[in-house]
């Protein structure tokens, strides 16, 4: 275990991802500094600011660096965040029919961890708050498909979960088709025939418990947007577990059409979700602010996962 904590240490500080062995602790971040400035929003209703809040983590969506960041704001405001783990599940976020991720660890709790928290986030379907009782806002990320799944394997080949010679083909196939529409629709969409009906009931929900959820490929819009409609500090940070030991980056076109027939739903749950946050960004995103020195940033740590270190520093003094 040290010479694999050392051999990791080196091959982080070194950004040689070749000498990092394979582990269930093996992640990466990224060294490109991104700022969070905050936005002037408008046309929010209170209840949309007020309610506790649910991040529904769908796996493999830049999810662990808008956890990272939930985190350290809400220590920062010495507020209540509890984060479901998943129990039961090898590999946990491999998405196989009638999985629930971290759904019996919401449910099956004793304590008032959860029910007391002013943020839950976790790898499990829409409807935890069923469990918990009270009113709560649901914010999510949605990925392209066919990429999501191809992160997935190649994390899970990082992590050790999987090796070198299994087939990513034999992979996606046997994983459940659609998972982020069954996610969002919610834990009895865990199973079954994905449909028109099922596609639909997750559009309803997004329309109507969710305050915020838009692509992956814009997470950083929505950090900002989440920043502001909540009042928290600017961020500056380093985008956290990255997938950097690949096996997989190009699939062939045989391949590619039967993942986009097997997730066509989901891929419509991405057009949607696309097109929904530039309206929404034209509806309530007046402008987005400009930081300068004098003005107060939480800065990051690089290893934040591990250490849930941050400073709040000059925005001055990064720049320089």
């Amino acid at each position: 275990m040290l010479i694999w904590k050392l051999r990791n240490y080196i091959a982080d500080k070194l950004n040689i991802t070749a000498l990092a062995g394979r582990h269930s602790e093996l992640q990466f971040s990224d060294d490109k500094l991104v700022f969070l400035p905050g936005c002037t929003l408008k046309g929010i209703p209170p209840e949309k600011r007020e309610n506790p809040s649910i991040f529904l983590h769908i796996p493999k969506t830049a999810g662990s660096t808008v956890i990272a960041i939930l985190e350290a704001e809400m220590i920062e405001a010495k507020s209540a965040y509890s984060r479901a783990v998943i129990q039961g599940y090898r590999p946990p976020i491999a998405i196989i029919p009638g999985w629930q991720g971290a759904w019996s660890n919401v449910q099956d709790r004793p304590d008032r961890y959860f029910v007391d928290a002013d943020l839950i986030s976790g790898h499990f379907p829409f409807g935890v708050h069923s469990i918990l009782g009270g009113q709560y806002n649901y914010f999510t990320v949605v990925r392209e498909p066919i990429a999501r799944e191809l992160s997935t394997f190649n994390y899970l080949y990082q992590t050790g979960a999987i090796e070198k010679d299994d087939d990513f083909t034999e992979f996606a196939l046997r994983m459940v088709d659609n998972p982020q529409v069954r996610m969002i629709a919610g834990a009895s969409s865990m199973s079954g025939p994905c449909d028109e009906a099922m596609y639909q009931q997750a559009i309803q929900n997004l329309e109507s418990h969710f305050n915020l959820y838009g692509p992956s490929e814009k997470t950083d819009e929505v950090l900002n947007v989440l920043v502001s409609l909540y009042g928290w500090p600017p961020v500056a940070y380093t985008s956290f577990n990255i997938t950097k030991k690949k096996i997989v980056d190009v699939i062939d076109d045989k391949l590619r059409q039967q993942l986009a027939e097997k997730h066509h739903f989901d891929t419509r749950l991405h057009h949607y979700v696309s097109a929904h946050w530039e309206q929404f960004k034209a509806e309530h995103v007046e402008a987005e602010h400009s930081l300068k020195a004098g003005d107060t940033v939480m800065l990051l740590d690089k290893d934040f996962q591990k250490t849930k270190g941050y400073q709040m520093v000059d925005y001055g003094k990064i720049k320089a």
